[in-house]
């Protein structure tokens, strides 16, 4: 009697009744094959067992009430090489699989301070809700080892409403805890802390405007609106100068999105007339002046209010 084709519905965690009674067939058929084992009948028979039952979920409780692992590990000793090889192989994955759920109880253990019975539920519906089909691979693993994380972050808490707390209560069950979302596995503290950083990471990224990508970040200057230091400087032509002259320099405010123009030289001027001794410039008070007067009526006219005419304000200058 040939064995039934494999597929998602040997799921050993969701259909392990069905899985075990597939591998005792398979058994039954291996058992056949070591009567007679130089029968080239039987060899076939042997290599096409192992082959279907890599594709069966074979999990720690399939192993302990079949023993087909002693069978298949018998089969790997065999002096026929190509059985021997394949059968090491599959006890091989089998072993890597148990030994890599298993640190997964051991970790719940130790974060939750769990009973070993609730740690491998836990772990076996992490298994289940991750590996659908049953195989730890791929993206499939992936997925496992990332709940796997998410899961001992939430048995680090502490509290009356902690996941602990609500699994030595019954009040989740350990199969089910890995399909369940974060806000019903944080305590209430978490949840509301969670919120706010939520909010305010809403608020900053609707009020606070996005960077300028090609604009150097810099505190150089002082928006005349909001008193910020946090701007951004970009050198750009307008087009209504030629290549000769200086560029002009757009000083965008990225606290309240104010901008301010000038051109480089006269900006290059009054940092020069601000911070050093007049007179090392070599300059007449008249141009310093006029500089001055161009410098100031570039940024009122800029920095306005939007809703207000731009007009140059530069009472008190001279």
């Amino acid at each position: 009697m040939g064995l039934p084709p494999p597929g998602p519905e040997l799921h050993a965690g969701l259909f392990r009744d069905r899985t075990i009674r597939e591998v005792e067939i398979a058994l039954q058929q291996l058992h056949t094959f070591e009567e007679d084992c130089s029968s080239e009948d039987g060899r076939k028979c042997a290599l096409e067992v192992l082959e279907k039952m890599a594709d069966y979920v074979v999990d720690r409780v399939v192993l302990e009430r079949t023993e087909v692992g002693k069978a298949v590990r018998k089969l790997a000793k065999v002096r026929d090489r190509e059985i021997a090889a394949r059968a090491q192989q599959l006890v091989r994955e089998w072993k890597e699989n148990l030994e890599f759920r298993d640190v997964a109880v051991k970790r719940f253990g130790e974060k939750g301070g769990l009973q070993k019975r609730l740690c491998k539920e836990l772990e076996e519906g992490l298994f289940n809700h991750c590996c659908p089909l049953g195989f730890l691979v791929g993206e499939e693993k992936k997925s496992y080892l990332r709940h796997y994380k998410r899961l001992c972050t939430h048995l680090r808490a502490r509290g009356s409403d902690s996941l602990v707390e609500k699994l030595a209560k019954n009040q989740f069950s350990a199969l089910q805890v890995a399909a369940l979302p974060d806000s019903a596995l944080q305590t209430a503290e978490k949840r509301e802390a969670q919120q706010k950083a939520e909010e305010i990471a809403l608020k900053e990224a609707v009020l606070t405007p996005e960077e300028p990508l090609l604009a150097a970040i810099t505190e150089d200057y002082t928006c005349p609106r909001c008193s910020s230091h946090r701007c951004c400087r970009n050198e750009v032509q307008t087009g209504w100068h030629n290549d000769h002259q200086d560029p002009t320099i757009i000083v965008t405010c990225l606290n309240c999105t104010s901008t301010l123009t000038t051109l480089a030289g006269l900006q290059d001027l009054y940092s020069c007339l601000c911070s050093a001794s007049i007179s090392s410039t070599r300059l007449s008070l008249s141009v310093a002046v006029g500089a001055l007067a161009s410098c100031a009526w570039l940024v009122s006219l800029s920095c306005g209010d939007k809703d207000e005419p731009r007009r140059a304000q530069v009472e008190g200058v001279g």
